[in-house]
C-alpha cells in the first residue's frame, strides 16, 4: 500500500470535487472497520451493511471493487480505524439525484481511539456514562443505516459532559435507541434485550456480529422497546461497536428521564460472554 492516508477510487488521493454531493447534502453512506494484522475486522458484515445502505439512498454499488480496494488498504495497517465512505458523487445543484450517478469511493486511514487502546483497563473497570439531553427524531426510511448526516450525533456528543465517557440516547418518545458511538444491550436476570431499530438509530456491525452468533442465539436475545424504568431495574447494561467490542456500564450520571444508576462490576457476566465469543472469533 502506498504511504498516503487516503484513496479516491482506489487511488492515493486527499481531495474530492467541491460539487460532491456527499459533501453538498450529505447524501454518503459510511462504514467505520477496526484493522488489525492487515485485516479488516468484520468486513463481510460491514459489507452487508454497506450494500443495504447504498440500495436504501439510491447509491450505485460495485462491491466486488469496494471489498478488493478495502483489503489491499488494509495490507500493511495494524491496529488503526479504516473509514469507508460511499458518496452519490458529482452533480448539478438542487435535492434531485443525477440520473446516472458516478459515485465516489473514499478510504482513509486513523488511530484507534484512546478508549480502545485501554480497553483491557477500560473492561475492567467499566464506563461512567450520562443520558442525552437530546431525542432522536423518528424517521423509519433511515433507520439502522449509517448515512452521512450525523448533525444529531454532533449535537448529541456536544452535550456531554466532561466526565462522560458514553451517552445514552432516546428517541421523543422516551424509548431507549443506542449510545452516541454505540449499540447497546440490557441484562435482567437472564433475560436479555436490546433496542429495537425500526425509527430511529444505527444498526451497528458488532450488534450484528452478537445477534447472528450461535453461542448468542441460545441466550434469546430480544429486540424490543427499552424504557428508563428498564434500565432502573437492570443488573448490566452493556455497550458495543466495531472498534471497542463489548464495553460495560459501571456507573450512570443521571437526569430526569434516567436516574443515577451503579453497577455491580461482579455481574459484568454478559460482558464477559461477549468479550470471548468477539476475541474467539478474532472480531476486533
Amino acid at each position: 500500500m502506498s504511504d498516503t492516508n487516503s484513496w479516491v477510487n482506489g487511488e492515493p488521493c486527499d481531495s474530492i470535487s467541491l460539487h460532491d454531493r456527499g459533501l453538498l447534502y450529505g447524501h454518503t453512506v459510511f462504514e467505520t472497520i477496526k484493522v488489525r494484522g492487515g485485516q479488516a475486522c468484520l468486513l463481510d458484515l460491514h459489507l452487508e451493511r454497506l450494500a443495504l445502505a447504498c440500495a436504501a439512498l439510491s447509491i450505485p454499488l460495485d462491491l466486488a471493487t469496494v471489498e478488493s480496494e478495502v483489503i489491499r488498504f488494509c495490507t500493511n495497517l495494524d491496529q488503526k480505524v479504516v473509514r469507508l465512505t460511499i458518496s452519490i458523487g458529482s452533480g448539478g445543484r438542487g435535492y434531485l439525484t443525477p440520473l446516472q450517478p458516478k459515485p465516489v469511493r473514499i478510504l482513509t486511514q486513523h488511530p484507534l481511539p484512546e478508549h480502545a487502546l485501554r480497553l483491557q483497563e477500560t473492561l475492567k473497570k467499566g464506563a461512567r456514562i450520562g443520558v442525552s439531553p437530546m431525542a432522536l427524531s423518528s424517521q423509519p426510511a433511515l433507520a439502522g443505516i449509517k448515512h452521512g448526516n450525523r448533525l444529531e450525533q454532533i449535537l448529541i456528543r456536544q452535550s456531554w459532559q466532561p466526565s462522560w465517557e458514553e451517552a445514552l440516547v432516546f428517541d421523543q418518545d422516551k424509548r431507549l435507541i443506542e449510545g452516541t458511538q454505540s449499540n447497546v444491550f440490557l441484562r435482567k436476570n437472564n433475560s436479555i434485550i436490546t433496542p429495537a431499530l425500526n425509527d430511529a438509530g444505527v444498526a451497528g456491525v458488532m450488534r450484528q456480529f452478537i445477534l447472528n452468533n450461535p453461542t448468542t442465539s441460545k441466550l434469546m436475545i430480544t429486540q424490543g422497546q427499552v424504557t428508563p424504568a428498564d434500565i432502573a431495574f437492570a443488573d448490566e447494561l452493556v455497550l458495543c461497536n466495531s472498534v471497542m467490542g463489548a464495553w460495560p456500564v459501571a456507573e450512570i450520571i443521571g437526569n430526569d428521564l434516567v436516574g443515577d444508576k451503579t453497577f455491580d462490576r461482579n455481574e459484568f457476566k454478559l460482558t464477559l460472554l461477549l468479550t470471548q465469543l468477539i476475541n474467539q472469533h478474532g472480531a476486533i
